[in-house]
């Protein structure tokens, strides 16, 4: 499993990182806004789990993985607000 989605993502897509893996400073859902831009960890079916990206609250650039990503956040998100910002 590349990333928790169990589906492609897209270039630009919002996705969100989970509590678990951000400092406790960090924990705010606007915090943990990742836009992918690229990586293995993109596509469903690969082996790779690499996502690279930017944090939409700073902009800071910097790798991700996939089975970071929390899918119930993502898909609440998503629907609240559209894969794209």
């Amino acid at each position: 499993m590349a990333n928790k989605l169990n589906r492609d993502i897209e270039s630009g897509e919002v996705v969100v990182i989970d509590k678990k893996y951000h400092n406790k400073n960090y924990q705010d859902l606007e915090q943990r806004l990742f836009i992918v831009s690229a990586g293995f960890g993109m596509m469903a079916g690969t082996m790779g789990t690499a996502i690279s990206g930017k944090y939409v609250a700073d902009g800071e650039e910097c790798r991700r993985e996939g089975y970071e990503i929390n899918s119930d956040e993502t898909n609440e998100y998503q629907g609240k607000n559209g894969k794209f910002i």
